[in-house]
C-alpha cells in the first residue's frame, strides 16, 4: 500500500523528510472512533415548533416530494440573505426545496422538497438543524444512518471560536462557500455544557476535508501546536484525519508536505495566493495547518499537487527555473520564448495569466540552459487541458505585445470605427419650386461663390442665390465615438450575433425650420468578430 502510494523523487533531492502519510486506520479496527452524526428523524422535525412533514407525489412530473410546514419567521431564515441559506442546504443535500406562503393558514409557509429518497431524509436533517440555530442548541447523534456518511466533526477550542466564526458569522460563512458545505457548531451529546460545542460540517467528502482543514488552519493560526507537532525535526499533524469517507481504500487519502520557515512564506505567497495556485491547478485539496501542507484527493490528485509544491520549492532555490521533463508528463503545455522577450517582465505577467486561468507556470532549463539573449521554454500545468491552452493562448498574445489580453478573458476583436456623417439636408420647398439641384446627393445647394461675392454665372449658376435659404443647408452631424468591442460567438454580451455594432450613428442634417429637413444619419462600424481564449 505505501509502495504504491509512493511517487519518484528526482535522483538530485537530499533523502526527504517529506514522506506520504500513512493511511488512516478504517473504522472497523478496534479502539477507533466512533463519528457522532447530528440528530435528526421525524420527531424532531415536528417537535420543530410545529413543523409538519408530509409526503406527496407530483403527478406531472411523476416525482416525489416533501412538504414540510414552518412558520413564516422560519422561512425567512431559512431562505437566508438573498436566497444564501436555501441554496447551501439544496447543494448539500442534492435537493430542489421551494418555499411558499401556505394557503391555507397565512402565518405558515410550505417548505417542497423535491429529490431521491436519501437526499429528500438528509434536506429534513439539514432544515431542521437551520432552523433551531437562533436557539443556539444542536445536539448530535451518533447511531443516526442517514447523514452518517455526510457529516463531519471538528473540535474548535474555546480560545479560537471566535476566530473560526469571524465578525457576524463571515468568515464561517466564506468557508461554507468557498467549499460548498453546511457549517454550525452542535454538540455530541445532549448533557454536554455549551464550552464543548464542535464545529459540524456537513457535505460530501472532499468538500467537508476541505472545510475541516480550512478551519483547522485557522485554529492552527491562533492556537498554535494545537493540530501540528513541531517538536519534532519535520512537523507534522499530531493525530491523523479520520471522519467518514476516510479509510474505504478507494484511493481517497492525505499527504503531508512539511515546511521549513523559510519556505513556507514563499509557499504561501502574498494573501495565500500562490497555495490557491497550486491547490487549482492540480485539482486537489489543499490548506495549510501551521507549516504543513496537507493535500487531499485521489492518488492522481496528490501526486500532481506533490510535484507541484516540489518544483515550487525548486523554483526558490534556483532563480525561477525548475528542469522538469514535459514529454514525461500529460498535464503540461510548452510555450517557447524568444531570447528577446523580456523575461522577468513577462513571469510578472504571467503571475496574471495563472490566476485568471487556473495555472501553474514556471520557466524550465531541461533541454536548454535559461541564459540572457537566449530562447527560452515555459511549462504551463494544469490537470484541466482547456485550461492550459487558454493560458498558453494569453502568454503568447503577451509575446506578441498585445496590451489587452487581460481586459476580457473572452475578449471580442477590435473595436467598430465610429459613425459617418449623415448627409446634408435637403432645401426648402422654394428651391424645389426652382426646379434646383435639391437631390440630397452631398452637392451644396447655396452657392457658395455667390455669399461671398465671387460668383459669376448669374442666373446659369446651377446652385441657388437666395440668401434666405443659405442657413438651411446645414451638413451632416459628425460621426459618434468608437464602436464598441466585437465579441465571440459564446461571449454573454453577443447577443448570438457574429459581429457587435460600432458606436452609434452620425447625426443629420439640422432642421432650421419647417421647409428644411435632415439628411440620413451615417451608420456606426461594426467591431470584428472576436476570437475566445
Amino acid at each position: 500500500m505505501e509502495e504504491e502510494m509512493m511517487i519518484e523523487r528526482d535522483e538530485e533531492e537530499e533523502p526527504k523528510r517529506r514522506t506520504r502519510s500513512p493511511p488512516p486506520q478504517t473504522q472497523t479496527e478496534e479502539g477507533a472512533q466512533k463519528i457522532p452524526v447530528l440528530v435528526g428523524g421525524e420527531e424532531d422535525l415536528e417537535n420543530t415548533n410545529n413543523t409538519n412533514t408530509t409526503a406527496t407525489k407530483n403527478e406531472e412530473e411523476d416525482e416525489i416530494k416533501d412538504e414540510l410546514e414552518i412558520g413564516r419567521n422560519e422561512a425567512g431564515f431559512l431562505i437566508g440573505e438573498r436566497g444564501a441559506t436555501k441554496r447551501k442546504v439544496q447543494k448539500v443535500s442534492q435537493t430542489k426545496i421551494e418555499i411558499a406562503d401556505s394557503e391555507i393558514n397565512p402565518e405558515t409557509s410550505i417548505v417542497t422538497i423535491r429529490g431521491t429518497e436519501t437526499n429528500r431524509a438528509k434536506a429534513r436533517r439539514y432544515v431542521a438543524w437551520v432552523l433551531r440555530q437562533p436557539e443556539g442548541k444542536i445536539f448530535c447523534d451518533l447511531g443516526d444512518d442517514v447523514v452518517r456518511e455526510n457529516v463531519s466533526v471538528v473540535d474548535v477550542p474555546a480560545e479560537a471560536m471566535a476566530f473560526v466564526v469571524g465578525a457576524k458569522g463571515k468568515t464561517l460563512r466564506s468557508v461554507e462557500e468557498e467549499y460548498g458545505t453546511l457549517m454550525f457548531f452542535g454538540h455530541t451529546e445532549k448533557d454536554q455544557p455549551d464550552s464543548s460545542e464542535k464545529l459540524i460540517i456537513c457535505g460530501d467528502r472532499e468538500n467537508r476535508r476541505g472545510a475541516e482543514l480550512k478551519v483547522m488552519s485557522s485554529v492552527e493560526t491562533k492556537v498554535q501546536g494545537y493540530f501540528v507537532d513541531y517538536e519534532k525535526n519535520d512537523p507534522e499533524l499530531k493525530q491523523p484525519l479520520m471522519q467518514p469517507g476516510d479509510g474505504l481504500k478507494d484511493g481517497f487519502a492525505y499527504d503531508q508536505f512539511p515546511f521549513t520557515e523559510e519556505e513556507f512564506s514563499y509557499a504561501l505567497g502574498k494573501f495565500g495566493r500562490v497555495r490557491r495556485k497550486l491547490a487549482k491547478a492540480s485539482g486537489c485539496v489543499m490548506e495549510y495547518v501551521g507549516r504543513v501542507a496537507i493535500m487531499s484527493g485521489n492518488k492522481e490528485q496528490r501526486a500532481r499537487c506533490w510535484d507541484y509544491t516540489n518544483w515550487l520549492m525548486k523554483q526558490r532555490r534556483n532563480n525561477g527555473t525548475c528542469s522538469v521533463d514535459p514529454n514525461a508528463r500529460n498535464d503540461c503545455e510548452i510555450c517557447d520564448v524568444p531570447g528577446s522577450i523580456d523575461l522577468p517582465r513577462l513571469q510578472g505577467n504571467c503571475h496574471k495569466v495563472e490566476e485568471a486561468t487556473g495555472t501553474f507556470i514556471f520557466t524550465t532549463d531541461f533541454e536548454k540552459p535559461v541564459a540572457e539573449g537566449q530562447d527560452k521554454t515555459l511549462l504551463i500545468c494544469s490537470h484541466d487541458s482547456a485550461s492550459r491552452r487558454k493560458a498558453r493562448r494569453m502568454v503568447e498574445d503577451l509575446i506578441d505585445g498585445r496590451r489587452d489580453v487581460f481586459q476580457d478573458n473572452n475578449r471580442g476583436g477590435p473595436r467598430g470605427r465610429g459613425g459617418g456623417g449623415g448627409n446634408r439636408g435637403r432645401g426648402g420647398q422654394q428651391q424645389q419650386q426652382r426646379g434646383m439641384r435639391n437631390d440630397g446627393g452631398g452637392a451644396a445647394e447655396a452657392c457658395r461663390n455667390f455669399q461671398m461675392g465671387r460668383c459669376t454665372r448669374g442666373n446659369q449658376c446651377k446652385y441657388s442665390h437666395d440668401m434666405s435659404m443659405a442657413p438651411m443647408q446645414m451638413g451632416g452631424g459628425s460621426g459618434a465615438n468608437r464602436g464598441g468591442r466585437g465579441y465571440d460567438d459564446n461571449h454573454p454580451r453577443n447577443n448570438n450575433n457574429m459581429n457587435n455594432n460600432g458606436g452609434g450613428r452620425g447625426g443629420g442634417s439640422q432642421i432650421i425650420n419647417r421647409l428644411s429637413r435632415g439628411g440620413n444619419s451615417g451608420g456606426g462600424g461594426n467591431g470584428n468578430r472576436g476570437r475566445p481564449y
